[in-house]
Order: structure tokens, then C-alpha cells, then sequence
């Protein structure tokens, strides 16, 4: 038992410290982007920085690792390109769950961190005999199997409701050889109304719908519709990622079709620069050189002209 307690000690030491140096960490993290969103940031970046920085500090002990990188993420960003980017332009994972914004760098972090937390101690003897049994393996596909077979009745109630709303209406339908009198409003409105299934005596072997079954229609309609809208969701989230992968696109096109300019109009300056040195050069060596002639040709001239003395 001593040796238990000492261990679970020495755990919770090594389990604070690893706290404290993350939080630590995720605080000079928020500092330095701090720093730089006030520096170069935009208007709609520092607005991004400060809803997440928001829900960071909404985040659960569960998602402190996963906080820990999107802080991480957001500095190399703001570092890199000088704007963020996804995931921190949707909106709409504000409301998600940290751990499932990860990318694979993230992930491994988190998987890599998740295999190195301490375990909880063993259970002693008077705790294995407070504690409370949970569901077994057993339990659970025992519980699996009631649930395929619910929703197997309700798939053949369905079935067959939808064949009774089907068959008087066909049964009612006239012959073509012998036109009879057309049946009364009120009869073809009992037919059509979906409550005709509960009559007793129109229909034999038809089962009743129960409330529990209308309740369940009702049920499978609404997540029906919250499935449709989920996919709707996720399509106009991923047309606004599509989105945003071109509008980067573009711009890194437009930089890189920037820097060849001005790479080539700093060339056509140089070789400018040089084409005029030379063509100075090349003046200033004719000058000399014509100066040099003239000199030349004035001290010939000048020695003709000087009268020759001979002494006898």
C-alpha cells in the first residue's frame, strides 16, 4: 500500500509539472501572437485571432493538447504568410471540438502525448469492492441487437403503411368497361386519410399504428432532415474551402508574377547601369586617345617649323 501511495504521488507530481510547462508554453504562445497581430495583421485577422483565442480559453482539460497546436498552428501562420487560414477562417469549427481540427501533424502530436500520460493507479481492494459494475461486452451486443431489431419492425411498419395508403386508393378507382357513379367526397376522403388504418372492420389484417410507431416515423423524419441539412453544411463548407484554396492560389500567383517584374526590372536596370559606364569609358578612351594625336601631330608640325642653324 505504501508503495502504491508513493507511486501515485510521484504520477501526480510528473502530471502538474507537464500541466505547468503547457501552460507556460500556450501563454507565451498568446503573447508573441499577440505581438504580431498588432503589428501586420489585418482587420479581419485580428477579429480571428480573438474569437479563437476566446474558445481556447473555453477549452476543456480533455483539449488542452489540442489547443496547445492550434495556438502553435496560428503563430506559424502569422509568421509565415502574415494571415491565417484554415482552419481558423471557417467560422463554423468554432464549435467544434478541438481535437477534430487537427491535421496529421496534429494528430501524431496528439497521439504521440496521449500514449505518454500517466495511468491511474490501480484499484484497491476496498475500491474493486465499492465499485459499481458496468455493461459488459455481452450487455452491449445484446443491446445492439434490440436495436437492429427496432429498427427493423419500424422499417416493415413503414412498409406497410405506406402499402395501405397505396391500396384503397387503387381499390376505388373505377372499372373503364362500366362507368359506376363516382363515390362520395366523404368516402374518398376516409379512404386518403392516413388515420384509415386504425378502423376496425374496413380493413381486415390490417395492424394498427401505435402512438410508439408514429412517434418513431416522426423521429426518423427529423433526423432524415438534420442529415440533409448536415450535408448541406458540409457542402457550403467545402465550396468555401474550395473557395479559399483559389483565392490562395491566386495570390501566390500574383506575388510570384510580382517578384519576376521586379526581378527583371532590376536586370533591365543593371544592364542600363552598365551600358552607360561602358559607353563613358569608351568616350573617355577616344578623348584621350584624340588628345593624344592632336598633341602628337602640333609637336611635328612645330619641329618643321623651327629654323635649322648650322654652326661652322
Amino acid at each position: 500500500m505504501t508503495n502504491a501511495r508513493k507511486e501515485d504521488e510521484i504520477k501526480r507530481e510528473k502530471r502538474k509539472r507537464l500541466d505547468d510547462l503547457l501552460g507556460r508554453s500556450y501563454l507565451e504562445k498568446v503573447r508573441i501572437i499577440r505581438g504580431l497581430t498588432v503589428r501586420q495583421a489585418s482587420d479581419a485577422d485580428l477579429d480571428l485571432c480573438a474569437k479563437w483565442l476566446n474558445v481556447f480559453r473555453r477549452a476543456t482539460k480533455e483539449e488542452r493538447w489540442a489547443k496547445d497546436y492550434l495556438v502553435e498552428l496560428i503563430l506559424r501562420q502569422l509568421q509565415k504568410t502574415g494571415h491565417l487560414s484554415l482552419p481558423f477562417t471557417n467560422l463554423a469549427n468554432c464549435r467544434l471540438d478541438l481535437r477534430l481540427l487537427l491535421d496529421d501533424e496534429g494528430r501524431q502530436r496528439l497521439r504521440r502525448f496521449s500514449s505518454r500520460q500517466v495511468v491511474a493507479p490501480k484499484p484497491s481492494i476496498n475500491s474493486l469492492a465499492r465499485r459499481v459494475l458496468k455493461s459488459s461486452s455481452f450487455e452491449w451486443r445484446r443491446r445492439l441487437r434490440h436495436l437492429d431489431h427496432l429498427e427493423d419492425q419500424f422499417r416493415r411498419e413503414e412498409q406497410e403503411v405506406w402499402s395501405q395508403q397505396q391500396t384503397p386508393a387503387r381499390g376505388l378507382m373505377p372499372e373503364p368497361p362500366a362507368p359506376p357513379p363516382p363515390p362520395p367526397p366523404t368516402t374518398r376522403k376516409v379512404c386518403r386519410n392516413r388515420k384509415r388504418v386504425k378502423t376496425v372492420g374496413v380493413q381486415a389484417g390490417v395492424p394498427v399504428i401505435t402512438p410508439r410507431a408514429e412517434r418513431d416515423l416522426c423521429e426518423r423524419d427529423q433526423k432524415q432532415r438534420e442529415i440533409l441539412k448536415r450535408r448541406e453544411r458540409d457542402r457550403v463548407q467545402a465550396q468555401l474551402r474550395e473557395q479559399d484554396r483559389k483565392r490562395q492560389r491566386t495570390l501566390l500567383a500574383e506575388q510570384q508574377r510580382l517578384d519576376r517584374q521586379s526581378l527583371e526590372k532590376a536586370r533591365q536596370v543593371r544592364d542600363r547601369r552598365l551600358r552607360e559606364q561602358q559607353q563613358k569609358v569608351k568616350e573617355q578612351r577616344d578623348h584621350e586617345r584624340h588628345l593624344l594625336l592632336k598633341r602628337r601631330e602640333e609637336q611635328r608640325l612645330w619641329s618643321q617649323r623651327r629654323p635649322h642653324y648650322t654652326f661652322i
